[in-house]
């Protein structure tokens, strides 16, 4: 099985959504909620810490410690929660590629398939963590028997442990964490191609450890290829990028000589930055997104969309 070009993937999925008139209505549904929720986490953050800031005092303390434990909470529950919703999307992805039905109820199957989406995340970091472990342990065994071990042998031996400068210590061992973070990151892209269609392997109902085992073999002799569509749509990521950056103007204009209030100019811009990205969602989202779920038919065992 291998995978079609990506301008034969990407006439696919124009094919299929033009197919599906309610794709629009899919797209403003999961980037229009994504946006409320990070403008809503924004103000209720704002206000929290308005709210600290006048709880001085012992008398405050105990409403101040509510508060900051909100404040703390909240970005860790939108964290847990914004992937199933996502979960949610692709499989609306995965049924406009196929040509089903895709009722708006779809963007909730994320949350329908809360274990086993929860199940794949783990045994994915799991795995992530083992390459990482694989990599510190190897790599500092090889380095052990290279010179580039000795300054940190000579250290730990000339110096007491508990009094070593922690900088000292890691800018000794620069070379070593060198070493291995490149290592890491040589086994990290590879591994993540392999594993890339676990997802949508959960999604169809596989279980997290066999989807993990069919998005290996399903993306065995294509890693490249999955590589060079993500290439396809580099402007798409770009824009992201960029306007994920016009967040920060705020910071910016004192630097060009405009001063305004701290608060007013941090809320312009990030709003700019959530609706110029809902924009770009919604003009090209759909399209990124199935072309990826057509890819995943395309390695499909059966070879059958």
């Amino acid at each position: 099985m291998y995978l079609p070009s990506s301008s034969e993937l990407r006439t696919r999925a124009a094919d299929a959504l033009s197919c599906a008139p309610n794709h629009r209505r899919l797209v403003l549904l999961y980037s229009g909620l994504l946006t409320l929720i990070n403008l809503l986490v924004s103000a209720l953050n704002f206000a929290l810490e308005s709210g600290i800031a006048n709880t001085g005092g012992l008398q405050g303390m105990g409403l101040r410690s509510i508060l900051t434990t909100i404040q703390t909470l909240l970005p860790l529950v939108i964290m847990v929660l914004t992937p199933f919703w996502g979960f949610g999307y692709t499989r609306s992805a995965i049924g406009l590629a196929r040509k089903e039905d895709t009722p708006n109820a779809t963007l909730l199957f994320g949350f329908r398939k809360f274990f086993p989406a929860l199940g794949l995340i783990t045994l994915t970091y799991l795995v992530y963590l083992v390459l990482a472990i694989t990599c510190v342990y190897g790599g500092t065994i090889l380095l052990s028997f290279t010179p580039l071990a000795e300054p940190v042998y000579e250290l730990m031996l000339t110096a007491d442990p508990t009094a070593i400068d922690p900088n000292l210590l890691l800018e000794t061992m620069a070379p070593m964490l060198i070493i291995c973070g490149v290592a890491y990151v040589g086994l990290l892209i590879p591994a993540t191609y392999r594993l890339r269609l676990s997802t949508y392997f959960m999604l169809d109902g596989t279980s997290p450890f066999r989807s993990l085992l069919s998005s290996f073999r399903a993306t065995r002799g294509n890693g490249f290829a999955l590589f060079r569509m993500d290439l396809g749509f580099w402007w798409y990521y770009l824009a992201q990028l960029l306007l994920a950056l016009v967040a920060y103007g705020d910071q910016l204009l004192p630097h060009l000589g405009i001063h305004i209030n701290e608060t007013v100019a941090y809320f312009l811009f990030y709003g700019l930055s959530q609706l110029a990205t809902l924009a770009l969602m919604l003009g090209f989202q759909n399209t990124v997104a199935t072309t990826y779920a057509h890819a995943y038919l395309s390695l499909l065992p059966t070879n059958e969309e």
